[in-house]
């Protein structure tokens, strides 16, 4: 739930995740799952600087697994709008499985074009890798270009890299409809790269494809997404095995303006990993 005024705005969020995995390659799945509770806010200072807060505070924890992680955590930061066509932003984090944590973001605009980057960095330990990618806490970077046509499509491309893996090129477009398109849905993209650290040659090789539509109306919205995906090669985790993996991915969200100023929205992420052994992976996000 969110709602903004012209100083202010505050949003509230619940979210449950159940996650299916081995904790490294080779080994058992092993089920874990949390549910937390977030609050965030903006405050408008002055002219060009917003004041920033969050805390999110997970609240129960269910399993052993990778999907039990406690990712509590509170930030505090500010953005400045430096002009028309710059705007910086900074934040300070810490949660018990984090540690510190700063975030960057910087965003140029250029004509009808916006070419934005955001980085994060463990400031307790910088030169160590991340026990797991799937850390909501791996540190990472992210820099991209996005650009609006006048019937609300919009095109980007975005690279994304960390220390423990990279994804690089990945083009995408979004687009505004008036009524829902069930046959050859916009956007629809497709993507082929490969994980790996940052000084080796890639070992493993992704082939993706996508299709989503949504559906806008003057005070409702609604989106969805559909990915498959297939992996070859060796892993990149401990012990090294070989990887013959397809996965599906699906992301639908909708968001209703209930009252002026207050907005409600709802989100579920479903995605499922098999190899030719059986089920590697499964897991279940609600918002």
């Amino acid at each position: 739930m969110e709602y903004a005024a012209r100083t202010f705005d505050v949003r509230l969020e619940a979210k449950d995740s159940a996650l299916t995995a081995a904790p490294l390659a080779g080994d058992a799945a092993v089920f874990g799952a949390r549910t937390s509770v977030a609050l965030s806010g903006r405050y408008h200072l002055v002219d060009s600087l917003w004041l920033t807060a969050s805390h999110k505070q997970v609240v129960l924890q269910r399993g052993g697994g990778l999907g039990a992680i406690n990712d509590t955590f509170t930030s505090l930061g500010a953005e400045l709008t430096l002009n028309a066509r710059r705007t910086l932003g900074l934040a300070v984090g810490y949660g018990p499985a984090a540690g510190v944590v700063l975030m960057g973001n910087a965003e140029v605009k250029d004509g009808a074009e916006t070419y934005y980057a955001s980085a994060t960095a463990d400031v307790d330990a910088p030169d160590v890798s991340v026990e797991s990618p799937l850390s909501p806490f791996a540190p990472r970077t992210v820099s991209g270009a996005r650009t609006q046509s006048g019937d609300g499509t919009v095109v980007f491309v975005e690279d994304t890299s960390s220390e423990s893996w990279m994804r690089s090129g990945w083009p995408g477009r979004w687009e505004s409809l008036s009524s829902w398109r069930p046959v050859s849905p916009s956007p629809r993209g497709t993507k082929r790269g490969a994980r790996a650290t940052l000084d080796t040659t890639p070992p493993l090789q992704r082939d993706a494809g996508s299709v989503s539509v949504s559906w806008v109306r003057e005070r409702v919205r609604a989106y969805a997404r559909a990915e498959l995906r297939s992996e070859r090669g060796q892993s990149l985790l401990e012990p090294v095995t070989q990887v013959n993996r397809v996965s599906k991915l699906f992301t639908g969200s909708t968001e209703v303006e209930v009252a002026r100023n207050v907005a409600v929205a709802a989100r579920l992420h479903f995605g499922d990993s098999v190899e030719p052994l059986g089920p590697a992976a499964r897991l279940l996000e609600a918002t």
